[in-house]
């Protein structure tokens, strides 16, 4: 461990010693030779970040761009890749894989849709799952041979409609073309790990400079980093197949089509997850509870504050001296347990998930089958430029995984001491245990989206205008068929006895008895399904319109908004994982008496209008500089995380978000040295974010509410520098402050057991507190050497490249944390006009630090039947790996 770190602090210092580069060029032109001679400038990087084609250092919006000979270079195909080489991007998956949640300078989505728009070709893919928070399943960047991929920064709402909240990630193909004849191109992948990957893709000219086709095929298998201690399963793993078609068309100068259509069928195994829950199942001998102690590695007794179940606050010397949690059984004092710290460490002995109890095996896993189509059209006249962009998505996902990621062994006190109860009735050899639910994920997904969008664009005098209309609709289904049974160590006949006497004692004639009861027969002690489908329908229109002004030659005004108007429509049997499945109390309904479920319905409508406002100044030739005032809006909705399918309860408020930025672009040293950077504020109001909440029966789980004023201050800063023909160094740096500044639970409702001692205040006042998993600094450190064998085509090149991050906050109180981290890359690659070959090694350190995770509550062990301690799940790293790719050109 000591020499690791002492290396990976050695190599970061090295990078320190440097600038680094932003090898963002314009498409086709990253090439060794255009580094010859005197000529070693940066080039110009061309995007389409605002919809029409633009230098990347004259445009007044914040952007980072990787091209298309970097995607290769790098082997880029998640956007958990991309945000390794972009410093104002972050990316984590929180409880299950379709839990996405990328971020853009902190404005972190911990509920609600994503903040921030996925688009392809500009078409917007984004979505928002259902059951998590997280935007569901992303685009396979495998399938899309890109010409880029553009991360454009702060709120763009205007120009790309309904998602970009806090920015927007717009991949772009290339584009079949019909003048270089046939031309193709075929690649292999293969790393100690035994991950593999197979692609080849070919362009054929149909009507010669007018119509081209391409093909793509792409076939990988990977059977994970870690495996499953309790199975020796594979975990992490990853098995992708499909195929892409693109059609091109140019049949006059004021014409073009552009049509693209993609099919991919993705398995992967289950994660590799760790639970870290606050407490222990270890009781002291003197609990005859068993309600266990404190995680001696990084929990911590606390008194809760305010007091619990009419008890009063304890003090911290009593919650030292007494187990935790025994307010649950009428004693006091009222103490539960927490994390903190830093709990960034967690390993694969740790691992300890359960089995399908029908296979013995692990479970499934996610399969991902998804086709998506879409159509571009661009019609040009005199005066005016008109597209049409129309997209269609089709997706099918399910989900298998063990939801509380943990086969906890639970403490007994043996044979015949649930006699020792004096509620209990029941068989004499029953035993007093300690309580825990099994709990798996069995979810589906089965949604589509449509889109159409019309931009008129065109320009009169000193004046650009556009006009953009657009139309957005997503049905998606889900079957929500979370199964919930009692742990194998758990002793169900003391436990249903419990539970008639306590919880369920109004159903019970004879309390303890559970014959007796009406309508509870005991648990589930098997995995039973127990199917809760729910439907979200999605229908968004917008119009928009743009206008900038050549106030002088180097002086130009931008005045652009759209007006959003969004309708969510929910259906949802109302039926709760535990009260229905757990517990196997049958479903009546409150107000009728009805024992048949029927569909609940709700339906919200939402609109706003989004400006943005810029002013930037060409200074001089070499130095460019902006400011501008941006507003994002994103709709309310109803909360459908809390693990039941009641619909009627659960509404939050739609949130908005005002940045104000101020950034420069230059170049200097005769344009051997980009240094751009930016800095801004956001005002942020009404932030979804989640919040606990008790069930009738005192059981916590997560719901969504809103905070009412929140904050992000910050800046950046992107210096690319190339002092040579063979030299290139690139540095990135991103800082940002987040605080709510009025987020108080007690103005809202109830505050929960964790929200009070969370925010370590009776009133689950979280004012001052930094935003969860937003790293303050996130940095970017690269070196790159080209050169060129003499009297030969073929060329070479190394790269090294640190990625940091600062510790990131588990939870809204700021009491667990990931520390900070840094992962090292090198690359070395042989390139011709024909071949590229590239050896690479990611995480060259072996870094085992956690750099993903997400507080959350635990069911395999609840003290006293009722309270899922507090946990965090941690996705484990990947390890020091080595690897080759070869790609040969035709």
């Amino acid at each position: 461990m000591y020499n690791k770190k002492v290396m990976g602090a050695a190599v970061s210092a090295a990078m320190l010693l440097f600038a680094a580069q932003l090898e963002a060029q314009e498409e086709h032109t990253r090439e060794v030779v255009s580094l010859k001679g005197d000529n070693f400038t940066v080039e110009e990087v061309v995007v389409t970040a605002r919809k029409k084609s633009e230098s990347l250092q004259s445009i007044p919006i914040a952007i980072d761009a990787l091209n298309a000979v970097e995607l290769e270079e790098k082997g880029i195909t998640s956007l958990e890749q991309v945000a390794k080489y972009t410093t104002g991007l972050t990316f984590d998956v929180g409880i299950l894989p379709n839990d996405t949640r990328p971020v853009i300078r902190g404005v972190n989505i911990s509920r609600g849709r994503p903040n921030v728009a996925l688009l392809i070709d500009s078409i917007d893919v984004s979505s928002e799952t259902l059951t998590v928070a997280g935007g569901g399943a992303f685009a396979n960047l495998n399938l899309l041979d890109l010409e880029r991929i553009e991360v454009i920064k702060g709120p763009q709402s205007a120009v790309y409609g309904r998602s970009a909240f806090s920015g927007a990630v717009n991949y772009v193909t290339k584009r079949p073309q019909a003048d270089q004849g046939v031309y193709g191109w075929a690649e292999g992948e293969y790393d100690e790990h035994d991950a593999w990957k197979g692609q080849v893709g070919v362009t054929v000219p149909i009507i010669e400079d007018s119509l081209a086709v391409a093909f793509s095929y792409l076939t990988s298998g990977f059977d994970g980093y870690y495996d499953n201690p309790n199975t020796g399963g594979d975990l992490g793993g990853a098995n992708q197949d499909g195929a892409s078609f693109a059609l091109n068309f140019i049949g006059m100068e004021d014409f073009s089509a552009y049509f693209r259509a993609e099919y991919a069928n993705d398995n992967y195994t289950p994660r590799a997850v760790v639970a870290e829950p606050s407490s222990s199942t270890y009781s002291e001998p003197t609990d005859f509870f068993l309600l266990g102690t404190a995680n001696p590695d990084h929990g911590k007794k606390v008194p809760i504050p305010g007091g619990e179940r009419g008890f009063p606050e304890p003090t911290q010397e009593e919650c030292d001296i007494y187990a935790p949690f025994r307010y649950t059984n009428g004693f006091a004092p009222a103490c539960a347990t927490m994390l903190y710290g830093d709990v960034g460490h967690a390993k694969e002995r740790d691992i300890d998930l359960g089995t399908n109890p029908n296979t013995g095996k692990d479970f499934k896993g996610t399969k991902i089958e998804n086709t998506r189509l879409s159509l571009e059209l661009d019609y040009q006249m005199d005066k005016m430029d008109i597209v049409s962009l129309t997209g269609y998505t089709d997706n099918k996902t399910s989900i298998e995984e063990d939801f509380d990621i943990s086969d906890r062994e639970l403490e007994t006190l043996g044979p015949g001491s649930a006699n020792f109860a004096p509620f209990y009735i029941g068989p004499a050899d029953a035993a007093f245990t300690q309580f825990g639910v099994n709990t798996n994920s069995d979810t589906s997904f089965d949604y589509y989206q449509v889109s159409q969008e019309f931009r008129f664009s065109g320009d009169v005098d000193k004046l650009e205008w556009m006009v953009d209309l657009l139309y957005w609709y997503e049905d998606m289904n889900a079957v929500m068929n979370q199964m919930w049974w009692a742990s194998d160590y758990m002793d169900t006949t003391f436990w249903n006895s419990a539970l008639s006497a306590t919880l369920l004692a109004d159903l019970c004639t004879v309390p303890g008895d559970v014959s007796t009861c009406e309508g509870f027969t005991g648990v589930q002690t098997e995995m039973t399904p127990l199917k809760i489908p729910m439907h979200r329908n999605t229908e968004s229109w917008s119009g928009a319109l743009s206008f900038v002004y050549h106030v002088t030659d180097a002086i130009r005004a931008t005045v652009e908004g759209r007006y959003i108007s969004e309708s969510l429509d929910y259906k949802s049997l109302p039926l709760s994982v535990f009260d229905n499945g757990f517990l196997n109390i049958p479903y009546v309904n409150p107000e009728t008496g009805s024992t048949i479920p029927q569909y609940q319905h709700q339906s919200l409508n939402d609109s706003d209008f989004v400006p943005r406002y810029s002013l930037d100044w060409q200074a001089t030739d070499d130095v460019f500089t902006y400011i501008s005032a941006a507003k994002g809006f994103k709709p309310g909705g109803i909360a459908t995380t809390d693990a039941d399918g009641d619909i009627m309860f659960g509404h939050f408020k739609p949130e908005t978000l005002w940045v104000y930025e101020w950034g420069f672009k230059t170049e200097l040293l005769e344009n051997r040295l980009q240094f751009n950077g930016a800095l801004f504020y956001n005002d942020y109001t009404d932030q979804q974010i989640p919040y606990f909440v008790e069930s009738d029966f005192g059981i916590a789980n997560v719901s969504i509410t809103n905070a009412g004023k929140s904050s992000i201050k910050g800046g950046e800063v992107e210096i690319l520098y190339r002092p040579s023909m063979n030299w290139t160094f690139r540095a990135g740096w991103t800082h940002v402050k987040t605080e709510y500044e009025d987020f108080n639970i007690s103005k809202l409702g109830d505050p929960g057991l964790y929200d009070k001692i969370l925010s370590g205040n009776p009133e689950g006042d979280f004012e001052g507190k930094s935003f969860p998993n937003t790293p303050e600094d996130v940095a970017i450190l690269s070196i790159r050497y080209d050169g060129e064998f003499a009297g030969s085509d073929w060329r070479y090149y190394t790269e090294v490249q640190g990625n940091y991050a600062s510790k990131r906050y588990l939870d809204q109180g700021n009491l667990s944390y990931l520390p900070d981290s840094t992962v090292g890359e090198f690359n070395a690659g042989l390139t011709s006009d024909n071949w590229m070959i590239v050896a690479y090694v990611e995480n060259f350190t072996d870094e085992d630090t956690i750099r993903s995770g997400l507080g959350n509550v635990n069911f395999g062990f609840m003290p006293g039947g009722q309270v899922p301690p507090f946990s965090a799940n941690l996705v484990l790293p990947q390890p020091r790996t080595f690897g080759m790719r070869a790609r040969y050109k035709f």
